[in-house]
C-alpha cells in the first residue's frame, strides 16, 4: 500500500469512527502529508512495506 492511500484511509477513520473534530482531523492531515512530501522530495519510497522495513527500534527496551 502506498502512503498517500494510507493516509486518506486513517483520515476518513478518524473523521467517521473516531468522531474527532474538525481542527484535529485537518491538522493530522497537513502533517501527514508533511511527511509525505518530504519523501517525495528526497526521492524516498511511499510504500508502506519499505517504510517500515528500513524502521529501526530506538532503544533495545522497545524491540519487539
Amino acid at each position: 500500500m502506498q502512503l498517500k492511500a494510507a493516509i486518506d484511509e486513517f483520515i476518513l477513520y478518524i473523521q467517521v469512527e473516531k468522531n474527532y473534530s474538525t481542527h484535529t482531523v485537518v491538522s493530522y492531515e497537513y502533517d501527514l502529508l508533511q511527511f509525505l512530501t518530504f519523501l517525495l522530495d528526497y526521492d524516498c519510497s511511499t510504500d508502506l512495506a519499505s517504510i517500515s522495513k528500513t524502521r529501526e527500534p530506538t532503544s533495545k527496551n522497545r524491540v519487539p
